[in-house]
């Protein structure tokens, strides 16, 4: 079988890869997750609140799915990434 020229490795570099893909690593610049955790909220207005979602949409900084109402425009802060974003339509 011809190989393209970046394609074409020994074994023993490509066994070296599979080696280094097997570490771990670890990614100092994620934030604490338990500040972006969500909670479950069982008061009245919550439930409230769950019954007026009405559209869903993404978030425009990180993709978290999000639940609004139908008004308009509505400011809306992302549990998720904490950005604050309008929405007109």
């Amino acid at each position: 079988m011809n190989m393209l020229p970046n394609q074409a490795k020994s074994s023993a570099s490509q066994s070296s890869e599979i080696v280094n893909n097997n570490q771990s690593i670890v990614d100092t610049n994620i934030p604490v997750q338990n500040r972006h955790r969500f909670e479950y909220d069982p008061s009245p207005d919550a439930s409230e609140r769950r019954q007026q979602v009405s559209q869903a949409i993404n978030c425009p900084s990180c993709g978290a799915a999000l639940g609004i109402p139908a008004i308009r425009p509505i400011k809306v802060t992302c549990p998720q990434c904490l950005e604050e974003h309008t929405f007109l339509s």
